[in-house]
């Protein structure tokens, strides 16, 4: 079986069985996919139907009124909400948000809010939107190796509502007028929508500090970080 980790713990890999026949009866003569199910610092995999709709999906996974599920497809990501049907597919990842209390929106807000202007200090024209979840440095500086100097770069985030701890919540998108200087596409950068192209760059962790934010993960470390690799030579092995 293949290990998962659980708070810097490997342990077994487990399937969830359905324990009432009330929840069998969801999974009996259905086609089921394999999804993982994040919540907080733990991950496990479970068998769930193809197509089921979100009320059915909440009593699998013995979920709250307030919980949230967020559904992250790649760099895509929705809340599954009402009792709309969902198809899903094997491998992606159910992520379980809890419900936080006022407190922890003020902490989160506050914690945003602190690296907005952290991030204003080294790209001064930056654009975000109200909740957070959309971020924008309009000139970030490219190395010599590209067609240009500077370009927009888009990160994509939890925002207010997500899980900020989550490292694959954290995307980048970059201007699809990008490419090397001799004319070809960076290895790693893969046609997304219209006029962007997705950034295949990834964050292993991340431990921000509510209390006091400069003492735990930041935004500006995930843009250090991405400069760090569209600067590795790397990127040079481009498509035409």
């Amino acid at each position: 079986m293949k290990p998962v980790w659980k708070k810097n713990k490997i342990v077994p890999l487990r399937i969830m069985e359905p324990r009432t026949p009330e929840k069998r009866k969801l999974i009996v003569g259905r086609r089921v996919v394999e999804v993982a199910v994040v919540k907080g610092n733990t991950m496990q995999r479970i068998q769930v139907p193809e197509v089921l709709d979100t009320k059915s999906l909440r009593k699998l996974l013995n979920l709250s009124a307030e919980q949230q599920i967020q559904l992250h497809d790649g760099q895509e990501s929705q809340i599954l909400s009402g009792s709309k049907h969902v198809k899903l597919k094997n491998d992606q990842e159910l992520e379980i948000t809890e419900p936080w209390t006022k407190g922890t929106d003020k902490n989160k807000l506050s914690w945003y809010l602190a690296n907005m202007e952290i991030l204003k200090d080294v790209y001064p024209s930056i654009k975000y939107s109200e909740d957070f979840t959309q971020i924008i440095v309009p000139e970030y500086p490219l190395p010599a190796f590209y067609n240009c100097e500077n370009a927009p770069v888009w990160l994509t985030t939890p925002g207010l509502t997500g899980n900020i701890s989550y490292p694959k919540a954290y995307n980048f998108l970059i201007s699809d007028s990008v490419k090397l200087a001799n004319g070809n596409i960076p290895g790693h950068f893969f046609e997304d929508r219209e006029g962007w192209l997705y950034i295949s760059f990834h964050i292993q962790s991340f431990h921000p500090n509510f209390s006091k934010p400069s003492d735990g993960s930041l935004i500006a470390h995930i843009y250090r970080d991405l400069g760090n690799f569209i600067a590795d030579k790397e990127i040079l092995r481009g498509s035409s």
